[in-house]
């Protein structure tokens, strides 16, 4: 029923650090319980994938997000140059990339946590980093700008609790230190 399998569609710098487990379509399809739309991508064997969290460090999760940064520059903008990646309360991996166009930015936070709400109708957010690469391929981490802070306490009131925001390989906080007066709503005399 449950087994592991290695995905040609799985990017190949994820293998040694997230678990790839398979579901057959019969088997969850036939089992109300099965997670049958949890961050999944169908792959060659018409198998659907799910990337789970296994102990992943922070260290790991700044290099799994450098991985996803593949910069582009257009006429409109910059889009790829961030990248960022969310472990969601359910302990499932989404990934996100910054898209910047003359229309407007998505951050790259902003865009995992889209993922994660239209694959898996989750919303907590256990932790979630963002990174940047200089052109020499050094790679920042960076933290969520006052827009992603409040789209994550937005998202769910128990992410301003919950959620870890990991600002370098050993520090992380919880996004209410780096959003302290997110429900400051006072009436004046």
């Amino acid at each position: 029923m449950l087994h592991s399998v290695q995905c040609k569609r799985c990017y190949g710098a994820w293998l040694s650090l997230v678990e790839r487990t398979v579901w057959d379509r019969e088997v969850a399809g036939s089992n109300p319980s099965a997670p049958t739309n949890l961050g999944r991508q169908m792959c060659s064997q018409e198998r659907i994938c799910f990337f789970i969290v296994k102990n992943m460090t922070d260290t790991e999760l700044i290099a799994l997000a450098a991985t996803l940064i593949a910069a582009k520059q257009t006429p409109q903008g910059v889009v790829a140059d961030v990248g960022s990646v969310l472990i969601s309360a359910q302990g499932l991996v989404f990934t996100g990339v910054c898209v910047g166009t003359n229309s407007g930015t998505i951050c790259a936070e902003r865009t995992a946590i889209a993922k994660m709400i239209s694959d898996s109708q989750e919303y907590g957010i256990q932790r979630i980093v963002a990174v940047w690469k200089d052109t020499d391929g050094a790679v920042f981490v960076i933290p969520p700008c006052g827009y992603c802070r409040q789209f994550m306490a937005d998202t769910d009131p128990r992410n301003i609790h919950e959620t870890v925001v990991v600002l370098s390989h050993d520090v992380a906080v919880p996004l209410r230190d780096l959003l302290p007066f997110h429900d400051w709503w006072q009436r004046q005399p």
